[in-house]
């Protein structure tokens, strides 16, 4: 069974290696079977990522757009003009100058078949960032031109095949196989227009997709490439993502990590926070206030994670703070750097809302 391509959150790109039926995390597993040696560190490995996960979390964090767009409530989607190219691996015509010249004919009627949908790609790539916003929700998105302003772009995209060819030795023989990888890449352009056409805010974003698939023969390996519009798809929902958390507040997901301790109401309390059942961690914490300064310090600190999660970031600075009073826990200054940091954020978030608030009861001119 062919193994479906997962993506990568954290760079943004999208890649998955495919080798006939079995994705290619397992020949590193197929490899280690070959090297005893190796099976020791595999272990203790595996028990360090154990241990890990009992002692952390993933919360939801609001973060502020770059760009600040004070007073405006309402958003006007202009068409996104949307073009494209393709560079795909086809299938070869042979050589020679003749072979050459069918290469080229084969992708430019790709290229101008692509070119025909144009039209189609750029009101897909409109309606997308139009429900981008409208998931974000901070901005009311309207179709008439009485909004307070207007965001035009514009999206480039294109897609590039790279095949390679590999030969490999095994068991004396030359083994050969053929790999492709896909690369779908959107650059949109986008500007905040006012009605009177002053420019409130601009900039560009990129985001890409990868795919990549390794068989035994080339035919075989372009058979099963994923659809190259699927990933166009892909890339410029993503861009338009981008475009949306550049100018309206988004939520990423961050990793917070407890403080640990010798006590075992520290211990039972990390766990059951790292279950999602934060209010019987912290009753659990709480109890430890009454241990000594490790305890103290250790209950104080995975409290003010606690608030963090629950976006409570006064009550979480005052417990870092008591946390670092008590005694100083690793990673304790970036956590009261980091909340300040996001306390100052909050406080632009919280100005901008009273703008457009006022502005909503302001009468039309």
């Amino acid at each position: 069974m062919m193994s479906s391509p997962t993506p990568d959150r954290g760079s943004g790109a999208f890649a998955v290696s495919i080798r006939g039926d079995v994705p290619s995390f397992l020949f590193g597993t197929r490899m280690l079977s070959m090297n005893p040696g190796i099976r020791p560190l595999l272990a203790s490995l595996t028990l360090l990522l154990v241990a890990g996960c009992a002692s952390t979390t993933k919360i939801q964090v609001q973060r502020a757009p770059e760009i600040d767009l004070p007073g405006v409530r309402s958003l006007q989607v202009e068409p996104i003009s949307t073009t494209g190219g393709l560079d795909l691996d086809q299938i070869s015509t042979g050589g020679g100058l003749l072979g050459v010249a069918l290469d080229v004919a084969v992708n430019v009627g790709t290229n101008v078949a692509a070119s025909r949908q144009d039209g189609k790609w750029s009101d897909w790539s409109t309606a997308d960032l139009r429900g981008a916003l409208v998931r974000n929700g901070t901005f009311e998105v309207r179709e008439t031109k009485d909004a307070d302003a207007i965001l035009k772009g514009s999206c480039e995209y294109d897609v590039r095949d790279v095949p390679e060819t590999i030969e490999e030795k095994v068991d004396g023989k030359v083994v050969s196989s053929y790999k492709i990888e896909r690369t779908a890449t959107a650059r949109v352009r986008f500007e905040v227009v006012a009605p009177d056409g002053k420019v409130l805010g601009a900039g560009n974003v990129e985001q890409a997709r990868k795919v990549k698939v390794e068989e035994a023969d080339a035919e075989t390996a372009r058979d099963r490439i994923p659809d190259w519009e699927d990933l166009v798809h892909k890339a410029i929902a993503d861009a338009n993502e981008k475009v949306v958390s550049r100018i309206a507040p988004y939520y990423v997901t961050e990793e917070r990590t407890f403080a640990k301790a010798g006590s075992k109401s520290i211990e039972k309390g990390n766990k059951l926070a790292a279950k999602g059942d934060w209010d019987g961690a912290a009753t659990l914490w709480r109890q430890a206030l009454e241990g000594n300064s490790q305890d103290r310090s250790s209950g104080l600190f995975n409290l003010a994670i606690r608030d963090e999660s629950r976006g409570d970031l006064d009550s979480a600075l005052a417990k870092y703070e008591a946390s670092k009073a008590a005694k100083s826990q690793k990673g304790i200054e970036i956590s009261l750097q980091r909340v300040r940091s996001r306390i100052q954020e909050r406080e632009r978030l919280r100005a901008a809302a009273a703008l457009r608030d006022s502005s909503a009861t302001r009468p039309n001119p």
